[in-house]
């Protein structure tokens, strides 16, 4: 198998957005998953937005719930080797969206 910084190690959470949080939570506490944390935060706007992070009976992948209406969307934390190399290698494929920059 090939080795490197661009080589995917696995998948770290899946992270999508539901508008009603409790709702979503307990349709997946209902399958099985099991909370692990959550968090909220207060925005100088006057919004609210809450995560909740659940994880499978056997482990690995995370799920995490949120409702930021900001964020719409499914992201994937994947891991790989360098995180920096990897940004620095497809960031100049315009197929690839990258929603933060490394860090």
């Amino acid at each position: 198998s090939e080795e490197g910084p661009c080589v995917l190690r696995r998948m770290r959470a899946v992270s999508m957005y539901t508008p009603d949080l409790d709702r979503a939570a307990a349709l997946y506490r209902g399958l099985g998953l099991e909370p692990v944390w959550s968090s909220a935060e207060e925005r100088n706007d006057g919004t609210h937005c809450a995560r909740l992070g659940l994880c499978f009976p056997q482990g690995g992948t995370e799920l995490i719930l949120h409702d930021d209406p900001n964020r719409q969307f499914t992201e994937l934390e994947l891991v790989v080797e360098d995180v920096h190399e990897v940004y620095r290698q497809l960031s100049r494929e315009p197929a690839y969206l990258w929603l933060e920059l490394p860090h």
